[in-house]
């Protein structure tokens, strides 16, 4: 009992670290150390556990580099809506979901096998209301798919 509880926390603590570098993809390392240390009804609850604590403690640690600005517009607007499309989930079926996000990363291949030798242009500052559009709508996919929404974020910002 000892030796998984090691190899669960040593394993969860490697992931989000992977994760804080890259930028996520811990859960698709925990899901199968998950899988073979916890009964299956566990392994959601976990994971869900494991990320909340990940956020706060990346708060935590990055909270000079964050800008209060657009984190106080996305937020409050996020969190509604993550409820609603939680509370929508029930009524849509999985398979319409997993059709809609493969599209949705077909269509966003062109950006990922572009050319990394642009350079970015400055443009200028977005209104606060397009914050807000966005965290809504973030919070609102995440809340519908169950999970973060990191991928459609990077389209929009």
């Amino acid at each position: 009992m000892i030796l998984k509880i090691v190899l669960l926390f040593g394993g969860t603590v490697l992931a989000f670290w992977i994760s804080a570098i890259c930028g996520g993809g811990a859960s698709l390392i925990l899901i199968p150390v998950l899988n073979l240390l916890l009964p299956a009804s566990l392994v959601p609850f976990s994971l869900t556990i494991g990320t909340f604590t990940s956020s706060a403690s990346r708060i935590a640690v990055f909270k000079k580099h964050i800008n209060w600005k657009i984190f106080f517009w996305f937020v409050p607007f996020s969190i509604p809506a993550v409820l609603a499309g939680a509370c929508l989930i029930k009524y849509v079926n999985p398979n319409y979901l997993q059709l809609i996000v493969a599209f949705f990363l077909i269509a966003n291949l062109p950006q990922l096998l572009a050319s990394k030798n642009k350079t970015e242009e400055t443009g200028k500052e977005y209104p606060k209301s397009v914050l807000a559009l966005i965290g809504f709508s973030a919070g609102f996919i995440s809340g519908i798919t169950g999970g973060r929404s990191d991928f459609f974020l990077t389209v929009f910002i």
